[in-house]
C-alpha cells in the first residue's frame, strides 16, 4: 500500500513512476517493437533526490508504455485568471496578444521535448477587480476550444483594465471564480496574472480599506478548492516586489496540499529592474513664451489636468517633474507623486530658447532611476539654436528606456521638434511627434501620451514564452 510509505518516496512513484494519462497502461517489460519507450527515471531533479532507487530502476529495467484507442492525445483546460484594475492599464496589451498566442508557445514546448504527443487546449478567462465591482463589474468566460472566440473577447471592451480603488485587489475571489468554470480535462492549471496583491495578502504596509475577505475566503479555502479539482496553479508576478509577499503566503497554504511542492512562479522579466515599465517619470518641458499667453496656456493647463486625471485612474506608481521655458528655463516641480502632482502651473513669458529647457530637463530624469525616463516637450515655436546633438548626448546618459515626446501645438511647420525626434530614433530611442491645432487636439495628444506609455519593446514577447515554459514543463511532470 503505497499510502504507508514515507510521504517523500510516495510522491516519487505518484509524480513521475506512474503515468497520470488513463490512456497509458504498463506492460510487462518484454520486446515490444510497436510500444512507445519512456525513459521514466531521468537526470533530472526526481534522480537528484534518489539517487540509488534512481538507479535501481534505471539499471534494472525501462517501463513499456502502450497507448489507448487515443493515443498521443492529452486534453489541457487552461484560464488566465486576470488582474483587471487600473494599474495593470500598462501591460495589458502585451497579455492580450500573449493570451490569444500561448497555445502555439505550450504546443511547441511540448513538441520539443514529446514530439508524439497532440494537444487538445480550451481556454477560459476570469478578469477580477475589487470587491466594490463584485460581481457584476468582473469578467467570466466559460472554456472554449475556439481560438476565435478567445481572440474576439480579449480584444472586445469587456477585456479593458479600470477601477480598483485602493492597491490591493480581490486575488483571491478571481482564484475562486475560477474553480466554478467547466474544468474538464484531464490536465488543468489556472494561469494568475496580476500586479497587485491581494487584500490582507502584504506586510501591511499598503492602504487597505478592507483587509477581511467579505465573501470569508481565505488561502486554505481557496487553495483547497483547486486542489479537489485537481486544477494547478501558475502565478506570473508583474511587479514581484509587490506581490512577493503573497505568493509566500499562498505557498504556505500551497504546499500541505501537494506533498510539500510549491506551484509555479515566474515573473515578468528577468531583470527585475526592467519592471519599471510601470513606474514612470514624466518630465514636462512646457513652452512658456510669449506666444502662449491667454488661451494657449489655459489649453495647455487643461490638456495637463487631463493626463493627470488619466495616469491617476490607472493606479499609476508615476512620478511628475514640470520644467517651463522661454528664453530661461525653471523647474516648476520635480519627481513629486502624480496624486500630488500640482496643476496651477505659472506663466511668465519671453522668447523661445529649447537649449536651457534640455539642460535642465534631462539631470532631473536622471536623478530617479527605477522609473522609466519620459520627455514630453511640448512648444508653439521654434528656437533659434539647434538643440539635436545636446538632445542625443542627454538621452544617452539616460539609458535605451528613455521615451520623447514632443508635442507642437499650433505650429504649422514644426521642423525643428521633428528633427529632434527623427535624431533621437536613428540612434534607437524612442520618440514620437504629435501635432495638434486645437485645445481639443492637444488634450488627444496628452492623453496619447499618457496611453502609449506601456511596455517596452523589449518585454513584448517576455511573458507568453515564460507562461508557456511555465506551463509546459508542468505538464510534462505530471502528466506525461
Amino acid at each position: 500500500d503505497t499510502n504507508e510509505l514515507p510521504a517523500a518516496i510516495r510522491a516519487f512513484f505518484s509524480s513521475s513512476f506512474v503515468p497520470k494519462n488513463e490512456n497509458l497502461r504498463l506492460l510487462k517489460p518484454e520486446s515490444n517493437d510497436e510500444a512507445s519507450t519512456f525513459q521514466i527515471v531521468s537526470d533530472g531533479a526526481q534522480q537528484k533526490a534518489f539517487p540509488q532507487l534512481s538507479e535501481m530502476l534505471q539499471s534494472e529495467r525501462e517501463l513499456r508504455i502502450e497507448r489507448g484507442p487515443n493515443a498521443g492525445a492529452l486534453s489541457l483546460d487552461i484560464c488566465f485568471v486576470v488582474d483587471l484594475t487600473g494599474s495593470m492599464k500598462a501591460v495589458l496589451p502585451n497579455i492580450k496578444a500573449q493570451i490569444i498566442s500561448i497555445s502555439n508557445g505550450i504546443q511547441e514546448f511540448l513538441s520539443d521535448q514529446f514530439p508524439e504527443m497532440q494537444i487538445a487546449m480550451k481556454f477560459g478567462v476570469i478578469g477580477f477587480r475589487d470587491f466594490a465591482e463584485y460581481p457584476n463589474d468582473w469578467l467570466r468566460f466559460d472554456f472554449v476550444n475556439d481560438s476565435d472566440e478567445l481572440e474576439n473577447l480579449v480584444r472586445s471592451r469587456k477585456f479593458q483594465a479600470r477601477g480598483g480603488g485602493d492597491l490591493p485587489e480581490d486575488v483571491l475571489g478571481g482564484l475562486d471564480e475560477a474553480c466554478k468554470l467547466s474544468w474538464s480535462s484531464r490536465a488543468r492549471f489556472a494561469v494568475l496574472v496580476c500586479d497587485a496583491p491581494g487584500h490582507g495578502l502584504h506586510k501591511g504596509n499598503l492602504k487597505d480599506d478592507c483587509p477581511n475577505h467579505p465573501r470569508q475566503l481565505t488561502p486554505q479555502s481557496v487553495l483547497q478548492s483547486l486542489t479537489d479539482k485537481e486544477i494547478g496553479l501558475i502565478a506570473v508576478q508583474i511587479s514581484p516586489n509587490t506581490t512577493q509577499y503573497m505568493i509566500n503566503e499562498l505557498q504556505k497554504a500551497w504546499k500541505p496540499l501537494h506533498d510539500g511542492t510549491a506551484f509555479e512562479v515566474t515573473s515578468f522579466a528577468d531583470d527585475p529592474n526592467q519592471l519599471a515599465f510601470n513606474k514612470f517619470h514624466f518630465c514636462f518641458v512646457l513652452d512658456e513664451s510669449g506666444s502662449m499667453e491667454g488661451s494657449p496656456w489655459q489649453s495647455l493647463l487643461e490638456s495637463f489636468s487631463s493626463f493627470l486625471d488619466l495616469r491617476n485612474s490607472d493606479q499609476s506608481s508615476d512620478i511628475v517633474s514640470t520644467v517651463t521655458f522661454s528664453s530661461n528655463a525653471r523647474t516648476f516641480q520635480q519627481g513629486v507623486p502624480v496624486q500630488s502632482t500640482r496643476r496651477d502651473i505659472q506663466f511668465h513669458g519671453g522668447r523661445t530658447n529649447f537649449k536651457p529647457a534640455v539642460e535642465m530637463a534631462c539631470p532631473i530624469l536622471r536623478k530617479h532611476k527605477e522609473y522609466t525616463p519620459v520627455m514630453v516637450f511640448m512648444s508653439d515655436g521654434q528656437s533659434s539654436d539647434s538643440v539635436d546633438s545636446e538632445l542625443l548626448r542627454k538621452a544617452k546618459s539616460l539609458g535605451k528606456n528613455f521615451r520623447f515626446f514632443a508635442i507642437a501645438f499650433n505650429n504649422s511647420n514644426p521642423t525643428q521638434l521633428q528633427s529632434m525626434v527623427d535624431t533621437l530614433k536613428k540612434k534607437g530611442f524612442s520618440a514620437k511627434l504629435l501635432t495638434s491645432s486645437s485645445k481639443a487636439e492637444l488634450q488627444h495628444n496628452f492623453v496619447e501620451v499618457a496611453e502609449t506609455s506601456k511596455v517596452t519593446e523589449l518585454l513584448q514577447n517576455a511573458v507568453g514564452k515564460k507562461i508557456a515554459e511555465a506551463v509546459g514543463l508542468r505538464i510534462a511532470l505530471d502528466h506525461l
